[in-house]
């Protein structure tokens, strides 16, 4: 790697230390390109998903993110025991319905929503202590089904905000891919709390969106809570993939 590069690829990481998401323009629109530009950030994680995937929403899996529906904010891989810490997307392509223009289909689909998940937390904590307790302590099924071959689990139940009273560790936060409130905790009053949370992680104050565009996006799912949004009316086709974020070149 020349020493442009280097340059480039350190002010790309710092930034997603710094704020925990950046944006990359003018990338080339091939998943090739893409690929190598997430190789070069680091080891690309393998998933169930595979490696490094470009999909559209055709529901080639039982996961919404293989859908044209719009995403709340969550956090990927809730049900693995060591969450992924790095998350790209770019947006390969964006065909606007038959009957809008393509100024008109731009806002139609393909924003992404961005959440700091610490600040979201912070809000928590000072407006409903209590609750906010509550999401710290009380430990929750996840899992990943859908799929007659997928069937995943973390090895224990984890809480929604992992980490001592005064330091957030990380979020798991999923509520497609979360199991039930186990019957010995408070579940009415945890379902209270997780009603609160959601309601902060939707005020338009605590979230960012972005336009679609063709742009590579690395987001760091260890502070960050982000979707790809998208329209029912369009046509997408998305590439992504985990870059191992422990071995990320920061």
């Amino acid at each position: 790697m020349d020493r442009t590069k280097v340059t480039g690829m350190m002010n790309l990481t710092n930034l997603i230390k710094i704020y925990g998401f950046v944006f990359v323009t003018d990338s080339p629109k091939t998943p090739e390109a893409t690929e190598e530009l997430l190789k070069a950030i680091g080891p690309i994680r393998n998933t169930h998903y595979g490696g490094f995937y470009d999909f559209v929403p055709d529901l080639a899996k039982a996961d919404t993110a293989y859908t044209n529906q719009a995403l709340a904010a969550h956090t990927d891989t809730t049900y693995f025991t060591d969450p992924v810490g790095l998350q790209a997307f770019h947006l390969l392509s964006h065909t606007p319905p038959p009957n809008k223009t393509e100024e008109e289909g731009a806002s139609l689909g393909g924003q992404s929503l961005l959440v700091d998940g610490f600040h979201a937390c912070a809000i928590m904590k000072q407006k409903h202590p209590a609750e906010y307790e509550l999401l710290r302590k009380v430990r929750i099924p996840w899992h990943a089904s859908g799929n007659p071959d997928v069937a995943i689990t973390p090895d224990r139940a984890y809480p929604v905000v992992e980490g001592p009273p005064h330091r957030v560790h990380r979020i798991r936060w999923n509520n497609d891919d979360r199991g039930c409130v186990p019957m010995h905790a408070p579940v009415d009053e945890w379902y209270d709390a997780a009603r609160k949370w959601d309601e902060i992680l939707r005020h338009p104050s605590n979230f960012l969106t972005t336009g679609a565009s063709s742009m590579a996006e690395a987001l760091s799912r260890a502070n960050v809570e982000s979707v790809a949004v998208t329209s029912i009316e369009t046509i997408f086709i998305l590439a992504g993939s985990y870059p191992t974020s422990p071995e990320t070149r920061l």
